[in-house]
């Protein structure tokens, strides 16, 4: 909270961008209303679809198959309107016109999808399966999280200095796929030095993509949409957050559900697929009996495996998108209406004025 407190500090007093001066109605009337409604409303609509698929309604139903259908259609419609029809488009389309730049936002929002189903679905391998207490959970991560950020500080610095990072970018595709297939292994009776390595290794994956996609999407972009750019990072990332959480919430629940039918919970099976918090409480409760929640705990194994199981072709995508991306020089001045405004006064180094 302190380092945000003082980040913000900092920013407002150093930052100098060149400002475009305009009436606020104006600005209101450049934003695109009509694209950001059928955006929403169309990922809602997906979203729904996917969630509730196979669990609350089969997937060849109405219920699960139109809103799939018009959250699609929606999607397309979107991709028209920023083409046609607005001045100031919500996500300009110029910025996925590039080879490398594409290939950059697949990764990114690849990336999204398998760094939130790692925060969701490890910490109940480790609670769930091993039986690990919350704070020992915690601990646990850290061989996967602890190591993003220096590996990631260390990969920018190497950017910054060779200006290279497309085999930087394949490595890290490696290693995310390599990861993802070792975590299928992670079993109750894995020991610790087999989880703390399998682990290991996303983490090191994670590290070294997170700053040269960005880098790669950065290089690809023209001058005039580097703002959008940049944005564009953040937005696929939490788009692939909110794909994966309900895709493999939906192979989570399916795997489990099947996996308690035909055994003593079958009357349950709906009720505990549905809920992984009321599903825990039950195991830790051992609220079915000791030879029941041994049977639910296999269940819960078997359903968070073929979650890393469908990890590994998500991770191949992104390894298969890297292949096009082109090493663009990084060395090249940027001219945009939004930059850093060199005109504005800086503080006196030498006088120590303005410190």
């Amino acid at each position: 909270m302190y380092s945000s407190g003082t980040t913000f500090v900092l920013i407002a007093w150093t930052l100098r961008l060149k400002e475009k001066r305009s009436h606020i109605l104006i600005k209101i009337k450049e934003v695109d209303w009509v694209g950001a409604v059928i955006f929403l409303a169309s990922c809602t609509a997906l979203l729904v679809a996917i969630s509730w698929g196979g669990i609350e309604f089969s997937w060849s139903s109405a219920a699960t198959l139109v809103p799939l259908l018009v959250g699609g259609l929606g999607l397309g419609l979107f991709v028209v309107w920023e083409i046609y029809c607005p001045v100031q488009p919500l996500v300009p389309l110029s910025i996925f016109s590039s080879r490398s730049g594409a290939a950059g936002y697949i990764q990114i929002t690849v990336n999204g999808c398998l760094l939130w189903t790692l925060v969701y679905y490890l910490p109940l391998y480790f609670e769930v399966v091993k039986g690990y207490s919350q704070i020992t959970t915690s601990v646990s991560v850290f061989p996967e999280t602890l190591l993003v950020a220096p590996i990631a500080v260390v990969i920018g610095i190497m950017i910054r200095k060779t200006g290279k990072y497309r085999k930087l970018l394949w490595a890290g595709w490696i290693f995310n796929t390599l990861g993802a297939g070792l975590m299928v292994n992670l079993k109750a009776d894995s020991t610790i030095p087999q989880w703390i390595f399998i682990n290991m290794v996303g983490g090191l994956g994670m590290g070294i993509l997170l700053p040269t996609m960005q880098t790669s999407v950065q290089a690809a972009a023209r001058d005039q949409d580097m703002a959008f750019a940049a944005a564009m990072v953040a937005t696929l990332r939490t788009l692939g957050q909110a794909i994966a959480l309900p895709i493999y919430g939906a192979i989570f629940q399916s795997v489990l559900k099947k996996h308690l039918d035909n055994t003593p919970l079958q009357a349950q099976a709906t009720t505990l697929s549905r809920d992984a918090f009321q599903t825990i409480l039950a195991i830790k409760g051992v609220q079915y009996g000791p030879e029941n929640t041994l049977i639910l705990i296999q269940a819960f194994q078997q359903a968070l495996r073929f979650c890393f199981v469908g990890m590994v072709p998500a991770a191949g995508i992104g390894l298969i998108a890297s292949s096009f991306t082109q090493e663009l020089t990084l060395d090249r001045d940027l001219s945009t209406e939004h930059g850093i405004d060199d005109s504005k006064d800086w503080p006196d180094k030498e006088s120590g004025e303005g410190f």
